[in-house]
């Protein structure tokens, strides 16, 4: 006869094999310091960040000339039962690039407004601090880039320049085939 298990024992059963340790998270990237124009591709939160006490939003950019992402990170309040952004905040002030215009009162600010297909002007720098570390500052290969400053966005055109010419184009070939189809009708003037 089989000893019976107690409940103790059953909760604590060690698991058979251990389960691999392997670093499976993209590394952020490195890139020279400088003005870049990029595409936002991806927005993260709003969530709360256990490791900084506080609200946070990621803004991951595609930079057009490298191919290569960065991100903006926003802190949106430290009050874990509700986000706060100032109106001089950064994420009010590059919501507001992104948008085109001010938000107004009741507005939603959501971080969506940067997947709109604008062309971003960013300054991109090294992050270098280490705030929650006792060594102040990363090491080389710690350092990764992120987008420092917004400075402008320029928003798709619904009237591209070619779209003029396009509409040319399709009135003449409107006017040419109506030219065409009234000749090969039969007159009715007799």
């Amino acid at each position: 006869m089989k000893a019976k298990t107690s409940r103790r024992e059953r909760k604590t059963k060690k698991p058979q094999a251990i389960p691999s340790m392997v670093w499976d998270k993209d590394s952020y990237a490195h890139v020279s310091p400088g003005r870049y124009s990029a595409v936002a591709t991806r927005v993260q939160g709003p969530e709360w960040v256990t490791a900084f006490g506080r609200w946070s939003i990621l803004v991951e950019f595609e930079l057009l000339s490298e191919s290569v992402p960065v991100c903006a990170f926003y802190n949106l309040g430290t009050d874990p039962k509700q986000l706060y952004f100032g109106r001089k905040s950064k994420y009010v002030r590059d919501w507001t690039i992104a948008n085109g215009e001010p938000p107004r009162r009741g507005d939603s600010l959501d971080p969506q407004v940067f997947l709109c297909g604008q062309v971003f002007e960013l300054e991109v720098g090294d992050s270098l601090e280490n705030p929650d570390q006792e060594q102040k500052r990363k090491t080389d290969d710690e350092a990764y880039s992120r987008v420092t400053k917004m400075i402008s966005a320029v928003r798709p055109s619904l009237h591209s320049p070619n779209q003029e010419f396009k509409n040319q184009e399709s009135r003449i070939n409107q006017s040419n085939n109506q030219l065409i189809n009234q000749s090969r009708t039969p007159s009715l003037n007799m």
